[in-house]
């Protein structure tokens, strides 16, 4: 007959490290052949023995943020002014104004097109400005590099939760010492701060479908998380809505007999009763929303078709942002992504592959099967929908930037997976492991150096990294490369005893005029400039000539990124021809 070990409510409780996952009669007698077989195998096999390990990766994943953290303080000042910022700014004044007016100010609900955008950032940016000593921008972008932290901190946290403390440091390594994430947490005020508090909803949401009935700090948590989430981008939205089909696959896996141990039912009346908390957060940090019954619908329209006509450098030639191929994103990743990642992702399909060869479809009665499949939807559901709808998207990845830490953690899972296969072999494989890892590792800590502070435009040795993918890709168009060649021309002004220059600038004006001398004055005439600033490539090229009298170029890895150009001493040579 077989044996029934009986366990009492509270060492289940001790062994999964959560309030409960089982109903409380079937952990009361987790030998029974009604408890799914995973669960039985997971309460009936010893604890695995007691280690340094777990102790050793978490003094890993605290050392990286500290160095990180050490680096933020260190150069946060240093960062150009990203197009975004000055109308951002003014938005986050903005709400500030509507709140400390006692909501009378009401400018914040029709400025520009930015009410279409929760302010969650802003409006924080705002207030700490008007108590941090630093520059309004300083500012801003110290707020955006903390916040960076702060999402490292979710990643490390979901990872954690899905495979212990050592996939929980390869996430935060894999995302920390990631040149675009880094890069765009300084100068990116809205889609670098949503992905991170994607991380973070997917993070708690996970937690409640462990714990089984959440508990009250776990559906706060992912009640303020998703408010925040949607009081940044409305484009959360269809996060939250995969939480709820997670529930539904839960539920769906029950009626055919596949025994989950997860209540999906109270589940997701916890996460239902979040609802009105999350409303009251997005409310607070975007206020235009709550104006009407449907406007965040209406804003949600308005990101899938949003009416923008730009070009895009796209593999050497100028794409209209409308016309851009379906193999866009997926491209882009391809050579953006750091090559620890891309290993990682290649590791995370071995280990899904060998783990459904060993299992075959009980794997449907993993306990983390739900957190898992939200984790997996948020990397892919959003690229699959591009390639399918081909909205209109600025430069970049940037607005598809919060696909990113997602992919990010499943990496870490597959280098995670790659390290328990190695420790199985013995330690010279650990080893070999381990080196493979530095080998693609550190070469990226070398370009984020060599890239400060422009490292949101790094690309991998796929494509050759910077001069591979100069000419071909989009490079700053920040266009906050402009700022240090600003100040590079003040200091030549400085040294010749100049007074201050009448400027043309193609690009970014608040970035390029920042640091030139007070009195300098910018122009829209060419004709009157002294001097032009502009990114390379130039987009005045019809204006003025763009090739000869450059007195400074801005360069990483060799490649021009931005320059100034003496029109005085072009005209005279002109003249003189």
């Amino acid at each position: 007959m077989a044996r029934v070990l009986l366990v009492s409510t509270n060492a289940c409780r001790n062994r999964i490290g959560v309030r409960r996952l089982m109903p409380t009669d079937a952990c009361r007698k987790v030998g029974s052949p009604s408890v799914p077989p995973a669960v039985r195998r997971q309460y009936m096999s010893p604890p695995p023995p007691a280690t340094a390990a777990p102790r050793l990766w978490g003094a890993i994943s605290l050392a990286c943020l500290g160095a990180l953290f050490v680096a933020i303080v260190a150069t946060f000042q240093d960062y150009g002014i990203s197009w975004d910022e000055e109308v951002q700014n003014i938005y986050g004044t903005k709400l500030l104004a509507f709140y400390t007016s006692g909501f009378k100010d009401r400018g914040a609900l029709s400025f520009m097109n930015l009410y279409f955008y929760g302010g969650f950032f802003d409006l924080v940016a705002a207030a700490l400005n008007t108590v941090l000593p630093f520059g309004i921008y300083e500012t801003r972008h110290l707020w955006g590099a903390l916040f960076f932290l702060f999402g490292l901190v979710g990643a490390w946290k979901l990872a954690e939760l899905l495979a212990g403390p050592r996939a929980a440091a390869l996430a935060v390594l894999l995302l920390g010492v990631n040149a675009l994430m880094y890069g765009h947490g300084f100068i990116n005020p809205k889609d670098a701060p949503f992905g991170w508090l994607s991380l973070w909803l997917i993070f708690f949401a996970g937690r409640a479908i462990l714990e089984g009935v959440p508990r009250t700090g776990t559906i706060l948590g992912f009640a303020v998380v998703a408010g925040l989430a949607l009081g940044t981008r409305i484009l959360s939205a269809p996060l939250i809505g995969y939480v709820f089909c997670a529930m539904i696959l839960g539920a769906i896996l029950k009626r055919f007999n596949f025994q989950l141990a997860t209540p999906v039912g109270r589940i997701a009346l916890a996460f239902g009763a979040a609802l009105p908390l999350v409303y009251a957060v997005m409310a607070l940090c975007w206020p235009w929303a709550v104006q009407a019954p449907f406007n965040p619908i209406v804003a949600l329209h308005e990101f899938a078709n949003f009416p923008w006509t730009g070009d895009i450098l796209w593999n050497g030639k100028m794409v209209s942002a409308n016309d851009l191929p379906r193999s866009y994103l997926l491209l882009l990743l391809g050579v953006q992504l750091s090559e620890a990642i891309l290993l990682g992702l290649a590791f995370a399909v071995c280990a899904g592959f060998a783990a459904f060869l060993r299992d075959g479809f009980s794997l449907l009665d993993h306990p983390k099967l739900l957190p898992l499949s939200i984790l997996i939807a948020a990397a892919v559901v959003p690229l699959a929908g591009f390639m399918i709808l081909t909205p209109t998207i600025y430069n970049g990845l940037r607005h598809f930037l919060f696909v990113i830490p997602p992919l990010g953690i499943v990496a870490a899972l597959g280098w995670n997976w790659a390290f328990a296969v190695a420790a199985a072999r013995g330690r010279a494989f650990s080893a070999i492991t381990a080196l493979v890892l530095a080998a693609v590792f550190i070469p990226q800590i070398v370009t984020m150096v060599r890239m400060h502070p422009y490292q949101y435009i790094a690309y991998n040795m796929l494509i050759g990294g910077l001069p591979g993918a100069a000419g071909r890709f989009e490079l700053d168009y920040w266009d906050t490369s402009l700022r240090d060649a600003g100040a590079m021309l003040a200091d030549r002004i400085a040294k010749a005893g100049e007074g201050p220059p009448q400027v043309f600038v193609c690009g970014n004006q608040v970035s390029a005029m920042t640091k030139l001398p007070p009195g300098s004055r910018h122009t829209f005439k060419v004709e009157e400039a002294d001097y032009l600033m502009s990114i390379e490539p130039s987009p005045c090229g019809y204006i003025a000539d763009v090739t000869r009298n450059r007195i400074l170029q801005i360069r990483r890895e060799g490649v021009v990124l931005s320059y100034v150009i003496d029109l005085r001493a072009q005209r005279a040579g002109a003249n003189s021809e």
